[in-house]
């Protein structure tokens, strides 16, 4: 690289704090627009990460590739105070070339104004997120930092792999903060994500998600590496969910809807016995199937335990959203 012909945003970049490269990509750009949400369960919650659980017929594949809505969890941060906008789309030929000269005319742009950007399918494939921390004109490409530190990227090789062009830009002007907004909005994504609205048919979700990771413990048919990695992130999700909603209780005060009593008790019971598999299984364990059957069986247990207590959250759920309603404004994501 060569720093004459670099435009970059000065202290903003990608860190690994969480294990999700979501996280820590909208962490950065919260920081640099001045929020305090990076890292915190609030963020995790306002999310609505915590509470889609789901994997694939193949459980021994990194669970970042598994389907989640991107767009959607990128719409909810602007109940963080922030505004966030962007493009995602998926495709080809002459439409992909458009797409590719669109994000890196708007990169230049947002870089050169310390408007911080984030997307995924920079530097790794489809579900990864980096953050897009400036670009070299001369070379025609993008400073990305992700999980493997800086990177210099081609700007005609974004989307070459799956089509995709994401690319999302934050900054400070949002709308005002409404808490009772916030939850609603998380929780009304775990509803419709848990009935199975959001993803293709060879996903499972929710109760068939457990359920069939039960099964392929049982059959001996996971590999450890792979678990230990979902496990790992169920953990970081099921803790920052159950903490988001004790916090929004706290929040909402006297205006917290009876049924989020219920929805922290059971989600409550979800996360105790998610956290019990990660301390069978901790990151990271060798690659190969699970061999010990102790082990391996006790795990099929606690996700058995945990399915019907996620199944009863997402019920409480669906009644808290019910009770705060609609906001003033009727926003529900990303605006226009």
């Amino acid at each position: 690289m060569h720093a004459q012909t670099e435009k970059i945003i000065e202290g903003y970049r990608y860190y690994g704090r969480s294990n999700l490269a979501n996280v820590n990509a909208f962490s950065a750009a919260l920081k640099q627009a001045g929020s305090g949400y990076g890292y915190t369960p609030w963020l995790y919650g306002a999310m609505g990460a915590p509470f889609l659980f789901r994997t694939v017929e193949d459980v021994n594949t990194e669970p970042v590739l598994h389907e989640l809505p991107h767009e959607r969890i990128v719409g909810l941060l602007n109940n963080l105070g922030v505004r966030v906008e962007g493009m995602s789309e998926v495709a080809s030929g002459e439409r992909l070339a458009a797409l590719r000269e669109e994000a890196w005319n708007t990169v230049r742009d947002k870089v050169d104004r310390g408007i911080p950007c984030f997307g995924r399918g920079f530097y790794f494939s489809y579900g990864e997120t980096s953050v897009v921390q400036g670009y070299n004109a001369a070379e025609g490409t993008y400073i990305i930092s992700c999980w493997h530190d800086i990177q210099s990227v081609p700007r005609h090789t974004l989307g070459e792999r799956d089509g995709l062009v994401d690319l999302y830009w934050m900054t400070s002007d949002g709308q005002t903060e409404d808490d009772r907004r916030t939850v609603r909005d998380a929780l009304a994504l775990a509803v419709e994500y848990a009935e199975g609205r959001l993803t293709s048919e060879d996903t499972y979700v929710g109760v068939a998600a457990y359920g069939h990771w039960v099964e392929q413990l049982r059959k001996g048919a996971v590999d450890g590496w792979f678990f230990a990695y979902a496990a790992h992130e169920w953990d970081t999700l099921k803790t920052h969910g159950y903490k988001f909603l004790e916090e929004a209780k706290v929040r909402l005060g006297t205006q917290a809807p009876a049924a989020l009593d219920q929805a922290i008790r059971e989600f409550k019971a979800v996360q105790a016995r998610i956290h019990q598999v990660y301390e069978l299984f901790p990151w990271s364990q060798p690659r190969g199937l699970i061999t010990d059957t102790e082990r391996r069986l006790e795990a099929a247990r606690l996700l058995e335990e945990a399915a019907p207590h996620d199944a009863a959250a997402i019920e409480a759920f669906r009644s808290v959203v019910d009770e705060l309603g609609e906001s003033a404004d009727g926003n529900r994501g990303m605006p226009a």
